[in-house]
């Protein structure tokens, strides 16, 4: 088991070095990496919307690049655990993709930041119209764990408390 970490917009690339995490930087590493999985894995994907951008480009193995990816998403390949993080205002970017529709339809994640109407991914159904409007300080989210559950609120230790002198 590893995890494999996507970073096509070269925000975490401090990262790469840590043992146990591959870091593709090049767009055509990326288009190759479907031949490549073939064992347990853990796909953290930072910007969603430049990965599926990657994705659904044009060039060697574009349908069976895609094809992969949302087999991925729609839960297809039981080895793998996918994570994505994406910002809300880009959401447009990816949201007519196969790849992000099936992510999204497990209903399953964490919303940061607050103002969840201001998101199109997650149904908060069950959050009245103050608090899905309302701003929320950093480390605290809305978690959804599926299709028809509840909204918890939750606090992510560590996330916007004041650094000491260990880091």
């Amino acid at each position: 088991e590893r995890v494999l970490l996507i970073d096509m917009e070269g925000r975490l690339k401090h990262l790469k070095e840590r043992e146990g995490l591959w870091y593709p930087e090049e767009k055509e590493e990326l288009m190759k990496l479907h031949t490549l999985l073939d064992q347990k894995i853990c796909i953290c994907i930072a910007g969603l919307s430049s990965f599926c951008n990657a994705v659904y480009s044009f060039g060697e193995f574009r349908e069976d690049r895609i094809s992969f990816w949302e087999e991925i998403a729609q839960g297809k390949r039981k080895d793998i655990v996918l994570i994505g993080g994406f910002v809300v205002a880009r959401d447009y970017e990816m949201e007519g993709t196969g790849f992000f529709r099936a992510l999204a339809d497990w209903q399953r994640g964490i919303h940061l930041g607050g103002n969840g109407a201001a998101q199109r991914t997650f149904s908060f159904d069950d959050l009245g119209y103050t608090r899905l409007n309302q701003y929320e300080p950093s480390g605290v989210g809305y978690y959804k764990k599926g299709p028809g559950s509840k909204t918890e609120r939750i606090l992510i230790p560590g996330i916007g408390e004041k650094k000491n002198d260990y880091g």
